[in-house]
């Protein structure tokens, strides 16, 4: 019974008690010695859930998980923290469509799991409650079983960026035409 409670905890990841052999050196003892080096190993090796979680919410870009029908499973805190996602959050469960669009395509979910195996390419994608919020979105298989297929995307708001850039455009733009539509002669030193 000893070996079996051993194996349960061993199972739920409570690799923190061991088993006391009996002494007798025995074949029991050498399983018992062997499913207690078996238990270390595991206690060393093993990442715990938590910690995996850890990572996943602190991540600063927006990951969602998905199943299959597009439906979202998971997300991180940064979902959450986007006050234009947030606010849009149904009670329901959502579809990754619900969110957001890719303006050549009615679909977005579907574009991107009909491309290649290894994942997509980073693909501008918009807002739908706000056509002006931008975001990068790259969308990978998960978990590839058949029965419970999942992706992850991972997202990161652009918006900010490309504002700049085009500030910085139109600046430029500025510029060249004062300096080629200037009469007056600019004299470059360096």
């Amino acid at each position: 019974k000893q070996i079996q409670y051993a194996i349960a905890r061993y199972s739920r990841g409570d690799f923190t008690r061991k088993l006391i052999p009996s002494g007798k050196g025995d074949v029991m003892d050498a399983f018992i010695e062997s499913l207690n080096m078996l238990g270390e190993e595991m206690r060393v090796t093993t990442v715990s859930k938590q910690y995996l979680q850890n990572i996943f919410n602190s991540a600063p870009d927006i990951i969602i998980i998905l199943n299959s029908k597009g439906e979202i499973v998971s997300a991180n805190t940064a979902l959450k923290k986007n006050k234009d996602l947030a606010k849009t959050l149904p009670g329901s469960i959502p579809h990754f469509n619900d969110f957001f669009t890719i303006p050549e395509t009615k679909n977005a979910f579907r574009y991107f799991t009909r491309l290649k195996k290894g994942g997509s390419p980073e693909t501008r994608i918009l807002l739908k409650s706000n056509r002006k919020k931008v975001f990068l979105c790259n969308i990978s298989v998960l978990n590839k079983e058949t029965n419970k297929k999942q992706y992850i995307a991972v997202l990161r708001d652009i918006t900010e960026l490309e504002l700049y850039q085009l500030q910085l455009s139109a600046s430029e733009r500025r510029y060249r035409e004062i300096f080629n539509g200037g009469s007056d002669g600019i004299f470059m030193f360096s």
